[in-house]
């Protein structure tokens, strides 16, 4: 997206490049693809209930398994669609005109655009944040990770009686540092008309502010701008620059992190615990760690005279064998078995419990904690992939308390494809807090 016209207060438009694909072009597409769904919906059911020919009564009888298969049928095109709609849609318009009283917001796919017209005087509220987000898919580039820093913008209005709202993300071109979001979002709510603008989140990666249309706590009235936006010279207002100077997060709720971990108990100074369940890979494979006792069970069994050799043979070669699968069922175990992390105050103990064995540290020996962000690429077929992110709440203990000083893992968060922003913001408010609580410094790392 690139800024178009920004006449303060009144007018502000951003517009992206458009398809503009030709209507025969459009028309032809669509008409192929209705094709292929009506012949996969139609042409398989009719094909299994009229077998060798179509008898007008039996397919009249046996229409219920018709109209049933129909629907079967097309859960493969209808499940395609959904996972490359959202590929595919871009944001090629975003206009509030102050005089027209409207906003105006136009998605566009490869063959449609959808304009969708809010008024202004119905806008409750704008919030406008950091995200890392996927450039106009005609710009990607293959075998690159497309995701750029990004606006994500939320309209609340009324709508009669009931309020709706609606969320998109865009690029925007000189639109890359986080004062820059805020100024953005402060010029959106001027050519709404909204009046008062607060922080929701401001870290080192993201900016989030809210834009009201009445005054609320903490917040404070919009700036008034004087001339159009210059974000290529890195020209923003002394709002945006505060809004950026000091932390701002929500508090941490336990109820709401998305974790294979669940926060069993959250009081920290007091005690903090995580709990993980023992997955199903992890009970399936708990009865064969016992095959590392078939070479000992094997000895002690009584044998028949005369086949003393034999059976130190057969013993070795089964014991070796069961060692080597007991020992792989183990591993399986420990790494989806089930795992409780306890932070004790009251002990002065760090206690991480795996599925076999435990280990206590002292808790004046951590002198920081970690928010490392996790990708991981994930293969899909012969030649897809795509990247899971996933963030990981680490504690560093004095050297020597650890071997190697390697990192304890504390929590992690569920993986979320191609979206860095959901982990990241699940678990900074908890490492904050965490670290707080410790007195010792937080660090994040990694990249998305």
């Amino acid at each position: 997206m690139k800024i178009i016209r920004d006449a303060p207060p009144d007018l502000l438009r951003l517009e992206s490049p458009r398809a503009n694909l030709p209507r025969a072009i459009v028309l032809t597409i669509v008409a192929f693809v209705a094709g292929v769904i009506v012949l996969v919906a139609v042409v398989p059911p009719v094909m299994m209930i009229a077998g060798g020919g179509v008898n007008v009564d039996g397919l009249i009888s046996d229409l219920p398994w018709l109209l049933l298969l129909a629907p079967v049928s097309l859960i493969g095109p209808v499940f395609l669609y959904q996972r490359l709609r959202g590929q595919f849609i871009a944001v090629v318009k975003f206009q509030v005109d102050r005089r027209a009283g409207e906003i105006e917001i136009e998605t566009e796919n490869p063959l449609f655009t959808r304009p969708t017209i809010i008024q202004s005087k119905d806008v409750a509220r704008l919030v406008v944040g950091s995200a890392l987000v996927r450039p106009h898919w005609r710009l990607m580039r293959a075998g690159r990770n497309p995701l750029v820093l990004g606006v994500r913008l939320s309209v609340w209005w009324r709508d009669g009686g009931r309020t709706r709202s609606r969320t998109v993300t865009f690029p925007v071109e000189d639109v890359n540092k986080r004062e820059e979001v805020a100024d953005l979002g402060y010029r959106m709510g001027r050519a709404c008309g909204l009046l008062y603008s607060k922080v929701l989140r401001s870290d080192e990666r993201d900016i989030e502010v809210e834009v009201t249309r009445d005054r609320a706590s903490g917040s404070e009235p919009l700036p008034v701008f004087e001339g159009p936006a210059d974000y290529a010279r890195d020209i923003v207002a002394p709002l945006a620059q505060r809004a950026v100077s000091v932390e701002t997060m929500p508090a941490f709720a336990p109820t709401e992190f998305k974790s294979p971990s669940r926060v069993s108990v959250w009081e920290p100074r007091r005690e903090v615990t995580f709990c993980r369940p023992a997955g199903l890979i992890a009970l399936g494979c708990m009865p064969f760690t016992l095959l590392v006792l078939t070479g000992p069970v094997l000895l002690l069994t009584p044998a028949a005279p005369g086949n003393l050799s034999g059976k130190l043979i057969i013993s070795t070669v089964l014991g070796l064998a069961g060692l080597f699968f007991g020992w792989l069922a183990s591993e399986f175990v420990t790494a989806e078995g089930g795992r409780t992390v306890k932070l004790d105050w009251a002990k002065g103990r760090l206690r991480i419990r795996g599925a076999f064995l435990g280990k206590a540290y002292a808790l004046g020996d951590i002198r920081e904690l970690e928010l490392r962000s996790v990708p991981q690429t994930v293969r899909v077929g012969r030649n897809g992939s795509y990247l899971a992110h996933s963030c990981r709440v680490l504690v560093h203990l004095t050297s020597g308390a650890v071997p190697k000083d390697e990192p304890l893992m504390l929590v992690e968060t569920d993986s979320f494809r191609e979206d860095p922003d959901t982990p990241y913001r699940l678990a900074l408010p908890l490492a904050t807090e965490l670290a707080e609580a410790l007195n010792v410094p937080r660090r994040v790392t990694g990249s998305a």
